[in-house]
């Protein structure tokens, strides 16, 4: 992933904010309780999730089979411009930049959490002795 442009990301976490206000009050008042840090990062997942679920529900998307193939193509395109934004998040719009920068947070604490759980393979078996629990005796 490349650095994206500062003022891109900004806006795009007032869009994904915005959008998030608008159509998913209960997300937005909820990632209320968080830390403004973590809460862009809510945002700009609901807005990411929004925008393929926009796909699908457009009128008649899925209602005919014949609508089913071209909804497929969108979604495809979504996708296919949102793996480019985590390649690159400036070379995207504004909110697909946030979602980027969401998502790579999101794998730098799960492997920040994994590293802070490791154990070395001496130091997991001397734990593992010194909390054995006792074995039961065979019922007589």
């Amino acid at each position: 992933m490349t650095a994206a442009d500062p003022a891109l990301l900004q806006q795009g976490y007032r869009e994904c904010r915005r959008l998030t206000w608008r159509n998913g009050t209960t997300y937005f008042w909820g990632a209320a309780l968080l830390p403004r840090e973590q809460r862009r990062h809510v945002f700009a997942t609901y807005a990411l999730c929004r925008l393929a679920d926009d796909i699908v529900d457009a009128p008649m998307a899925t209602a005919r089979m014949e609508r089913v193939p071209a909804t497929r193509a969108a979604l495809r395109a979504f996708q296919a411009d949102f793996e480019r934004a985590v390649d690159d998040p400036s070379s995207a719009g504004p909110v697909l930049a946030a979602g980027a920068m969401a998502l790579s947070s999101v794998f730098v604490l799960g492997n920040a959490l994994r590293l802070k759980t490791f154990r070395a393979p001496a130091q997991a078996e001397r734990h593992a002795v010194q909390h054995r629990q006792p074995e039961l005796a065979p019922a007589e």
